[in-house]
Order: structure tokens, then C-alpha cells, then sequence
């Protein structure tokens, strides 16, 4: 019998992705993220760009949690966790930009402060996903094929 976490190929009947057991954070934290995008696209007063904006930080905010959710699990050798890993990075990336660009007026000093902490954490999530190897790969999320031998 074949071992999942030492094959590249990835079955993705192998994985249940959607699990119907009932948690209450994430559902909680859906709730909490749609109240408060309510009322930011209530209070941008119908500016189109205001609320265009709040639209895509949600939407991405959802990809990503979603990508992050299933970022564990497959093998650490399998070509979908490199894209996993490529789709949060451009997620993170995204995001830490948009919450960065100025709605108002910043002081120059507090601008290169929180530029120069984007850059890092943009930089430092790209030497995480891409230069920096794992030497142990977490595989107790990866599901193990029963069957009977």
C-alpha cells in the first residue's frame, strides 16, 4: 500500500475538504466579518471606490482562509501545496497593501514606519514559502488510507 505523504500526486478524493461537523468559530467569524463590512459599505456613504474597496478585502480575506485552511494538507512534495503556498503569499501580500494605502493624510515618519514593516513582512513571508526549507514537514493533517491488506 501506498503512503500519502511520500507521493507528488495528490487525489483530492482523498481529502474531505468540506467537513460538516459544526464548529462555531469560523461560522462566528463569518458572522462578524459580514457586520462589519455592512456597516463600512453603509458608512463609505456610497463612495463607489470606498465600497469596491471593503468588497475586495472580504473576498480576499474569504480566498484566504480558505487557502490557508487547506494548505496543510497535502504532501509536503506535491505540487499543490506549492501553488497553495504561492496563493497566500499573493493573498497576504494583497492584503497587507491594501491595508496600507493611506485613506488620509500620514505624516511622512509614520509612513516610511509602516511601509518599511510592510516590505518586511512581505519579504519575510517570501523567504518562509520560497527560500527557507522545511526540514520537518507537519504531515498529521494528511490523511492515512485504510483498507483492509
Amino acid at each position: 500500500m501506498e503512503n500519502p505523504t511520500t507521493t507528488s500526486d495528490v487525489n483530492p478524493a482523498d481529502y474531505n475538504l468540506i467537513d460538516f461537523t459544526f464548529t462555531w468559530l469560523p461560522h462566528v467569524s463569518l458572522v462578524f466579518l459580514s457586520f462589519n463590512s455592512s456597516i463600512a459599505i453603509y458608512q463609505s456613504g456610497g463612495d463607489f471606490w470606498s465600497i469596491v474597496s471593503v468588497l475586495v478585502s472580504v473576498v480576499t480575506l474569504v480566498f484566504l482562509a480558505f487557502t490557508f485552511g487547506i494548505f496543510a494538507l497535502p504532501a509536503c512534495d506535491s505540487s499543490l501545496r506549492g501553488k497553495l503556498k504561492a496563493a497566500v503569499w499573493i493573498l497576504t501580500t494583497l492584503l497587507t497593501i491594501m491595508f496600507l494605502y493611506p485613506n488620509g493624510v500620514v505624516p511622512p515618519a509614520i509612513a516610511i514606519t509602516a511601509w518599511s514593516m510592510a516590505v518586511a513582512t512581505i519579504l519575510g513571508g517570501y523567504y518562509e514559502f520560497y527560500i527557507y526549507k522545511e526540514s520537518d514537514c507537519h504531515t498529521s493533517m494528511v490523511p492515512k488510507k485504510t483498507g483492509l491488506a
